[in-house]
C-alpha cells in the first residue's frame, strides 16, 4: 500500500513518509470532510385537519434537504358520521396543491363545449409545461416534463381526496430557501417548502404531524333573502349555506353569494341530488328562467366562486312564484344542504 512505502528525505526536513504526505495534499485539495452525504428522505407533511363542514385552511410548512421527497396528506376527515368507504367516495374535500406562479394558481376551470370542465392541470398530476395554455387536456401528452420538482417548472399534486397522499420529489439542485405550493381550490390554503442544508426538523417517512384543527366560524347575519355560500375566515372555511334555511314570501327572491374560490353551486327541484361525477360542461352555466319559478322544473346556478375562474360569476337569483319548501344541494359538495320556504 502507498501509506506503508519507505520515506523519502527532505532537505532540511530529514525523512518523511510518502503516505504522510499524500494525506496531507489530499486534505488541503479536499478538505475536511463531514462523511457521506445525507440519504434522501421523505418529508411528510399534513394538510386541512378538518371534516367536511369545517375545513381548515391555514398554511403549514415542512423542512427538506435538496433531493428529497415530499409527501402531501390530505387530512381532512371528509363526510361526518360516514364510514370510510362511503367518504372515500361521496366526500369532496379535495385539495390540488400547485406551484404559485406569477400569475397566481391556473384556473380550476377552462372552456369546454357549452360550458366549461375542470381544469385537468390542476385535477390531474402534471409536471412542467405551461398550465395557463391548458384547452381541457394536460399541457404535454404524455406528460413530459422534469421528474422532480425544481422550484420554477410547473406542478401540480393533482386532487387528494381525504386520506390520500401525493408525493413531490425534490430535485438536486434546487435552491434553498422558502418554495410555496398553493391549493387551486383553497388559496389560504399552501405549503412552504423550506428547503435546507441542514433541516432542524427530520420526520420520518410516513409520520406526518396532525395539522391544526379548524376554528369555529360564526359568520354575520346575511341580509334578508341573502345566503351566503361557504363563508369563513383567512384559515377556517365553513362549508355550508349560511343560513341553512331561508324563508321569503311568494314573489320575492333568493340570492345566493359565493364567497370563496372554492368551486360550489346550487341546484333546485332536482328528484335525485345530482352528482358531480354525472355532470356536463352544460352543468357550469346558469339554467335558470329569467322570470319567476314555479318550482316544477330543475334550475341551477352553474359553478360559482368568488373569483373570475367561476363560469357563471359569485351570484345567483332565483324569484319564487309559489308557496312551498324547496330543498337545494351543491353538486361538489353533498353535505352542503340548504332549504328554502316560501310563504
Amino acid at each position: 500500500m502507498a501509506f506503508l512505502t519507505p520515506g523519502v528525505r527532505v532537505p532540511g526536513v530529514g525523512r518523511v513518509c510518502v503516505g504522510v504526505v499524500v494525506l496531507a495534499l489530499l486534505l488541503v485539495l479536499g478538505g475536511c470532510s463531514d462523511g457521506p452525504a445525507a440519504e434522501p428522505t421523505i418529508r411528510a407533511v399534513a394538510i386541512d385537519g378538518g371534516t367536511e363542514v369545517l375545513l381548515a385552511v391555514r398554511g403549514v410548512n415542512v423542512q427538506a434537504r435538496p433531493g428529497d421527497t415530499i409527501a402531501i396528506t390530505n387530512a381532512n376527515q371528509g363526510m361526518e358520521g360516514r364510514a370510510a368507504a362511503e367518504a372515500s367516495t361521496e366526500g369532496t374535500v379535495t385539495h390540488a396543491l400547485v406551484v404559485a406562479g406569477t400569475n397566481g394558481p391556473p384556473p380550476v376551470f377552462v372552456a369546454g363545449a357549452g360550458g366549461a370542465i375542470p381544469n385537468p392541470p390542476v385535477w390531474g398530476s402534471c409536471r412542467g409545461g405551461d398550465p395557463d395554455g391548458a384547452v381541457g387536456e394536460c399541457p404535454i401528452l404524455p406528460i413530459d416534463g422534469p421528474s422532480a420538482w425544481d422550484g420554477t417548472d410547473y406542478w401540480s399534486t393533482g386532487a387528494m381526496l381525504p386520506g390520500e397522499t401525493r408525493e413531490v420529489p425534490l430535485s438536486d439542485d434546487i435552491t434553498t430557501g422558502t418554495h410555496r405550493l398553493v391549493c387551486a381550490l383553497h388559496p389560504e390554503l399552501t405549503v412552504d417548502v423550506v428547503v435546507t442544508d441542514d433541516p432542524t426538523e427530520d420526520p420520518a417517512a410516513g409520520e406526518a404531524p396532525l395539522p391544526d384543527a379548524p376554528d369555529s366560524v360564526v359568520p354575520a347575519e346575511p341580509t334578508a333573502g341573502e345566503v351566503l355560500v361557504a363563508p369563513g375566515s383567512d384559515t377556517t372555511r365553513l362549508n355550508a349555506f349560511w343560513p341553512a334555511t331561508v324563508t321569503v314570501a311568494a314573489g320575492e327572491a333568493v340570492t345566493w353569494t359565493s364567497t370563496a374560490r372554492a368551486p360550489h353551486d346550487v341546484v333546485l327541484g332536482f328528484d335525485e341530488p345530482p352528482e358531480l361525477v354525472h355532470s356536463t360542461p352544460a352543468d357550469a352555466l346558469p339554467d335558470a328562467p329569467d322570470g319567476p319559478w314555479d318550482g316544477t322544473t330543475q334550475i341551477r346556478s352553474g359553478y360559482l366562486q368568488a373569483t373570475d375562474d367561476g363560469p357563471a360569476g359569485a351570484t345567483f337569483r332565483v324569484t319564487f312564484a309559489e308557496p312551498g319548501t324547496y330543498e337545494y344541494v351543491c353538486r361538489f359538495h353533498p353535505s352542503m344542504r340548504g332549504t328554502v320556504v316560501v310563504s
